[in-house]
């Protein structure tokens, strides 16, 4: 982690509201800073209609990592629900990129709205739409969220970015984590090793949780989750209960001071019509680019459909395990008596 102190601070890139970066986007507004980097809220000056997030850290920053993000946000640009890269360039003293301007994240919106938990259909369509978009990129995450494998300083495969996934959902619809006040991480990871998925789920607000927890239990670093097998569990009750993928989410229901009882009646009575649901019979809601729209086709969970490149086969992983095979011949050879050398 960088140590953001004076010297940092004397590096920090800032720009006034105002001031017009690379002849193209023009500053509003500081969105927040770190060590050797700022990120802005701009618009364009050609077109005002677009918006988006600025990015710039100093060229003498000694630990740049800007130009990776550029790289990483290039590959991405084919896949859903990942920021998109909208420019970048370089100047004089600094280098910047511009990419898709977010939103608060859902526990801030939830709280926004006074909202002590999401409903079963919010829920379960963040669900689907997160384990689509956690199936084509993966994440570490915080303290919180992260599997015990990251706690560890372990390698993390595709099981653990979904463990993150379910202390999320856990979350938003039972406003309860076990460890949510804990701070020190011995802590934390102490409580998610030791508490059984039946008492972590004892609320019984999530038929499909347990089933789930008990299929990611069963995965190894190199193993791909059964995606497929997930997106059922988690449609399944949409489809009994006729949720739509199209029907308002709670923040988007629920004004200012309304209280629980007042959500869950707006909520009823928007899924109240008799039409039949299916999870392939999906309809867009409030989405500026058409491509961005959910994916709950059923299909889309299917193996090799946008799926992360499976780890035993990427450059990465063949190169260290190479490098492993190479330490482990060499500890060999070092451990063997001389008399029994060729």
């Amino acid at each position: 982690m960088k140590i953001f102190n004076e010297e940092n601070e004397s590096k920090l890139v800032q720009f006034p509201n105002g001031k017009i970066v690379g002849a193209r986007w023009l500053v509003r507004r500081i969105l927040g800073t770190g060590a050797y980097g700022a990120v802005y809220e701009v618009q364009s000056v050609t077109n005002p209609l677009i918006s988006g997030a600025l990015k710039a850290e100093s060229n003498s920053a000694t630990d740049s990592i800007l130009k990776l993000e550029v790289e990483v946000l290039k590959q991405l640009q084919s896949r859903k629900y990942t920021v998109r890269l909208l420019y970048s360039g370089k100047r004089e003293t600094y280098s910047y990129m511009v990419m898709t301007l977010c939103g608060p994240d859902l526990l801030t919106v939830k709280n926004m709205k006074n909202l002590v938990t999401f409903s079963e259909s919010t829920t379960l369509r963040i669900a689907v739409l997160s384990l689509y978009a956690i199936k084509q990129v993966l994440l570490r995450g915080t303290l919180r969220y992260c599997s015990v494998n990251t706690h560890k300083r372990n390698e993390q495969g595709r099981v653990d970015d979904l463990w993150s996934l379910m202390y999320m959902l856990i979350e938003l619809r039972c406003n309860y984590l076990p460890w949510s006040k804990a701070t020190r991480e011995d802590r934390i990871l102490y409580l998610k090793e030791s508490i059984p998925d039946k008492q972590l789920l004892s609320n019984g607000k999530m038929e499909f949780y347990e089933r789930i927890l008990a299929h990611l239990r069963k995965l190894r670093y190199p193993d791909r989750p059964d995606y497929h097998y997930m997106y059922k569990l988690m449609v399944s009750p949409m489809i009994r209960k006729r949720y739509l993928f199209n029907e308002p989410y709670d923040w988007e229901v629920v004004s200012e001071g309304a209280t629980q009882e007042e959500s869950e009646s707006m909520k009823k009575s928007s899924t109240s019509s008799p039409k039949s649901v299916s999870p392939i019979d999906v309809k867009p809601f409030n989405s500026i680019i058409p491509e961005d729209i959910p994916v709950a086709q059923e299909h889309a969970f299917d193996e090799g459909e946008n799926d992360v490149p499976d780890i035993m086969k990427t450059s990465y992983h063949v190169y260290h395990r190479r490098q492993d095979r190479g330490q482990r011949a060499s500890q060999d050879e070092n451990n063997v008596p001389n008399e029994d050398l060729p």
